[in-house]
């Protein structure tokens, strides 16, 4: 089963792995839960086979083709190393609120 390194939209700077079906690609929406919370994740990179630890599987796959593009993710990942911050604090404030799956 492919793993993907998700980035939430919350401040959690360390790289987040959840298990997702096949198909899944970089730039998709899926719904995760972690510590008992639902985020809303952007997936970052998917890798195939256990090259990566992962803490759970997706609860849903929202998007079947990319909401965001290959060059926004790293654009947000350098603007977080900038500034100090998470790339999840820059994806949260980055898309409009409805790209946040409702609860």
């Amino acid at each position: 089963m492919p793993v993907a390194e998700c980035i939430l939209m919350a401040d959690v700077d360390t790289p987040v792995y959840f298990n997702v079906p096949e198909g899944v690609v970089r730039g998709v929406r899926v719904y995760v839960e972690l510590s008992g919370r639902k985020y809303t994740a952007i997936v970052r990179n998917v890798v195939q086979g256990e090259a990566a630890e992962s803490i759970g599987d997706v609860l849903r796959v929202v998007d079947e083709e990319p909401v965001v593009t290959e060059w926004q993710i790293e654009w947000w990942s350098k603007l977080a190393r900038e500034f100090g911050i998470s790339t999840g604090l820059i994806l949260r404030y980055a898309l409009p609120p409805a790209f946040r799956v409702q609860r």
